[in-house]
């Protein structure tokens, strides 16, 4: 399962990632990032995890086409 957050800063955002990447059924974690900066590096390093940067407030940065979900917090 291919599973987007948006925006994936906030720390709800981060839990709910953490949480999926603990699974096995997310195959595909997609963090969608303003600030790239804001990452944590446990995220980086994760063969599941994708970080996408992307901005809510402008739709042409933002493309979930092929997804699964979408988990907006």
């Amino acid at each position: 399962m291919k599973v987007v957050l948006v925006p994936a800063s906030a720390q709800t955002s981060q839990c709910v990632i953490q949480t999926l990447l603990d699974d096995a059924s997310a195959s595909s974690v997609f963090g969608v990032y303003r600030n790239v900066g804001k990452v944590p590096a446990n995220f980086k390093n994760h063969p599941n995890f994708q970080l996408v940067q992307g901005d809510v407030s402008d739709g042409s940065t933002l493309d979930f086409s092929d997804r699964d979900a979408v988990i907006t917090v």
